[in-house]
């Protein structure tokens, strides 16, 4: 698809769907700017094109007409929660030397205009965290410009996420196998129905399920799971899931909290890292409640902070004749 537009301001452009034999253009893109990170190959095929909401009309480049200069990207992909439909919007980025001209706006709009052909009632568009695959759990604040320029095109702020960083340490001590009559020990394949059982009972408003299944893709698999005395899993932790040094998520059953599980699972997930030689753990998505728990148990400190942008767009209107 490619579409010309004249902004008004002598910057003639024109749209075109990225696929996926674009990432490395894509990558090449981001590189000169994004600030303030880098994104993989690995984790752009991932939490887009690989994406089980991806959708092509929604990943977008725009480009200066008659030449092949990209020169801004925006990507969303549907979600549904629930029995709601959303859009997760994962990225809106225009090239350093043309921001402020409007081209952000035309680039929003001309999205807009696709995701309306593809739902049928009013939708969230979302600019946080799209589980089970997500770069970051919402939008830096540092990206300061990109901010006033939602909010000026209807998103509202509706929360705060954090993400947590720990040194890993060279040599990290065995940690503990088993505390009182509950036994921690890596997740294998006759476990996996019992895990996602378990998470679906005792965590059934998030996606969590969805996020460990990543684990299973990778060798060994990269969660941790504590049994109690009658073989029931009463908690787990996952790492590595989206990038080499990534923790959760994780969690515990509730009535067993307090007792040094899931420190206990942490553990264990630090411990791993450090024999993959990975010098930095990176906790996503952590509520301040969560914090403390983290800075107590192995002295992680906030690194980021990300703000949950939310806007909403109505379908297309179906004219009756």
């Amino acid at each position: 698809m490619k579409e010309k537009l004249d902004t008004g301001q002598k910057i003639s452009v024109r749209y075109e769907l990225l696929r996926k034999q674009d990432i490395t253009q894509i990558i090449l893109f981001l590189e000169r700017h994004l600030r303030f990170y880098t994104i993989s190959h690995s984790i752009l095929e991932q939490c887009i094109f690989k994406d089980s909401g991806y959708e092509p009309s929604l990943v977008i480049g725009m480009f200066l007409n008659d030449t092949s200069e990209l020169i801004g990207i925006i990507a969303g992909v549907l979600r549904k929660r629930g029995l709601k439909k959303y859009c997760a919007l994962k990225m809106l980025i225009i090239h350093s030397d043309f921001r402020l001209k409007g081209l952000g706006t035309e680039l929003l709009k001309k999205f807009q205009q696709n995701l309306k052909i593809l739902i049928s009632k009013s939708c969230f568009v979302r600019f946080d965290a799209s589980p089970p695959n997500y770069i970051n759990p919402g939008l830096d604040f540092r990206y300061s410009d990109l901010i006033f320029f939602l909010k000026h095109h209807g998103f509202k702020k509706k929360g705060i996420r954090n993400n947590m960083i720990c040194d890993v340490p060279k040599e990290y001590i065995i940690p503990k196998k088993k505390i009182n009559d509950i036994q921690i020990k890596r997740l294998s394949e006759s476990n996996i129905i019992y895990l996602e059982a378990f998470i679906r009972r005792y965590f059934r408003f998030s996606l969590w399920d969805e996020e460990v299944r990543l684990s299973y893709n990778l060798t060994p698999i990269t969660t941790y799971i504590a049994i109690d005395s009658s073989n029931h899993i009463v908690g787990w932790a996952s790492y590595n899931i989206s990038f080499p040094g990534c923790f959760g998520p994780m969690g515990v059953k509730k009535d067993l909290r307090g007792l040094g599980i899931g420190g206990e699972l942490l553990r264990w997930c630090l411990y791993s890292l450090s024999q993959e030689g990975i010098e930095t753990m990176v906790i996503r998505w952590v509520s301040e409640k969560t914090a403390y728990f983290y800075s107590k148990t192995i002295g992680a400190h906030i690194s980021q902070i990300y703000y949950n942008m939310v806007g909403k767009i109505k379908p297309n209107k179906i004219i009756k004749k």
